[in-house]
């Protein structure tokens, strides 16, 4: 890099509030995941423990939903072998998404024919 591109960053980082990075300064990376997915009106976020999902309704209300969620690669140590872990994780995460995706759109149609929406995305 050039001086004065150098310089130039070096200006934009002390006017934007960014100090140097240099590798003390970088934070370790945590050991945790999580992952999440668009739902229709809504979002489901995954994490190693939990499947949370928000969904706004037409009136306005978020709707939350809460469950606990072990891995089936965790229940069941002998899939954890590269290939099968990583297509059974695909499938896993297919029917969880499409799972709550149902839910989320019920809730956007039952909403606007009755009035009462879903409770719970099924199982």
């Amino acid at each position: 890099m050039s001086q004065e591109r150098a310089s130039e960053v070096a200006n934009v980082r002390a006017n934007a509030g960014l100090e140097e990075a240099t590798g003390a300064d970088i934070p370790p990376s945590p050991d945790f995941q999580l992952g999440g997915q668009a739902l229709v009106e809504g979002v489901m976020m995954r994490s190693p423990r939990f499947v949370a999902a928000a969904v706004r309704h037409p009136d306005g209300h978020i709707q939350t939903h809460v469950e606990p969620f072990v891995s089936l690669l965790k229940r069941k140590p002998y899939l954890n072998i590269p290939l099968l872990r990583g297509t059974f994780a695909l499938f896993e995460m297919l029917m969880l998404g499409m799972r709550f995706l149902q839910w989320s759109s019920n809730i956007a149609l039952e909403e606007a024919a009755s009035g009462q929406p879903p409770s719970t995305p099924d199982v």
